[in-house]
């Protein structure tokens, strides 16, 4: 900004530029702190809770895909969520972890998978342990990403997501054709 007003009135085409730029990286810093933000807490989990934040990604996903696959003529995807009929409330960090699990799964399904069915599941294993499993009829993982590989950056957030709350992740390979994504998040019940 200093520069700019030293240029407004000897070379105020210079300072038009500076500001230009300004603006620019403005702009930039704008975004980049509502992606982080963003990626804190999605704003649609207070909006639409957990359920309806996931039934609303897998909305996007189908369109996403019926679009792809009506440009390649391919089958697009049909994707269904499974929930019990009580999910408890759950504590933020799960509800973000369960939410960024279950979207990175439909990402990689959708670019990597082929697949023209996936299914959701959430559970609960017991009182403190939530089950996320995503299920698709696809290629497969390929054979060389194993458990407890790394993998790409998708499946390394995954796992991290899950990691973070002390729980689990695993990447299985269907003999039927396909990639399991299973992810265990414990967690503890606040006290009232």
């Amino acid at each position: 900004m200093a520069a700019a007003e030293q240029y407004i009135g000897k070379n105020p085409n210079k300072a038009v530029v500076l500001l230009g730029e300004l603006r620019t990286t403005i702009r930039s810093t704008v975004d980049d702190i509502r992606t982080m933000v963003h990626d804190l807490r999605p704003p649609t989990l207070d909006e639409f809770g957990l359920i309806g934040s996931i039934k609303a990604r897998i909305d996007d996903t189908i369109k996403t895909s019926e679009q792809v696959s009506a440009s390649l003529r391919t089958t697009p995807l049909r994707a269904k969520l499974h929930i019990p009929q009580d999910l408890p409330e759950l504590p933020a960090a799960v509800e973000v972890a369960a939410y960024r699990i279950v979207t990175e799964s439909l990402v990689n399904i959708v670019k990597h998978a082929k697949a023209t069915i996936c299914d959701v599941y959430l559970q609960m294993n017991s009182a403190n342990e939530l089950q996320i499993e995503v299920i698709d009829n696809g290629i497969g993982i390929p054979v060389h990403i194993k458990p407890s590989g790394k993998g790409g950056i998708g499946l390394t957030s995954i796992r991290e997501r899950a990691q973070e709350l002390g729980g689990q992740c695993v990447f299985e390979r269907l003999e039927s054709g396909g990639t399991r994504v299973k992810a265990l998040l414990p967690f503890s019940h606040r006290e009232e």
